[in-house]
């Protein structure tokens, strides 16, 4: 796991730049095992973030359905998350992600697991009558402020029709809590 790493961070690039330094895509690959030129580097378009970020996914060209690796610069260039690092994660919403229950929920789908479960909505009668016969009965994604941080509480899915619930914290301060429990569809 990357651990987030204050302003003495790896590698910066200009926020002018339209894609990151090579330095920082390095970095950001550790771990997957992908060859640096299989890589492609693209800029998150789908997740609403403020100024203070610029978001990116990474995928793999000759790897089908490998998945994809997500990260987020701050705005001097550095390194403030990727997929895997809780820490990062939890910093990366508290500074740069709209406070809402869908947005939080997909952000920390997409910096959990590199498969990218979907995050169900209300509006997903499908899966919501799925999940109604496993006994869930309001399926949308839910957050609420405590005194410790911020609580989400929601379902995702995967291929094969794999149903998940979610309840992750978001500390005032520290990583990311994830508890994940299946559920069974009968």
């Amino acid at each position: 796991m990357l651990v987030f790493t204050p302003h003495n961070a790896l590698a910066e690039i200009s926020m002018n730049s339209k894609l990151p330094s090579e330095p920082i895509v390095r970095t950001v690959l550790v771990g997957t095992a992908w060859d640096r030129a299989d890589a492609k580097v693209e800029p998150d378009a789908d997740t609403p973030s403020t100024p203070q970020c610029k978001l990116y996914t990474v995928r793999n060209t000759k790897i089908p359905g490998a998945g994809l690796v997500m990260f987020a610069l701050d705005t001097e260039g550095r390194l403030m998350a990727k997929t895997g690092d809780l820490v990062g994660l939890a910093n990366l919403l508290r500074t740069c992600i709209p406070e809402d229950a869908a947005t939080w929920a997909q952000v920390i789908s997409r910096y959990t697991d590199a498969l990218l479960p979907q995050v169900i909505e209300a509006n997903d009668k499908s899966r919501a009558e799925d999940l109604a016969a496993a006994g869930a009965t309001d399926v949308a994604p839910k957050m609420r402020k405590t005194s410790h941080g911020t609580e989400l509480d929601y379902y995702v899915s995967r291929p094969v029709s794999r149903y998940s619930r979610v309840r992750a914290v978001v500390p005032t301060s520290g990583p990311v809590k994830i508890d994940e429990q299946a559920i069974v569809i009968r």
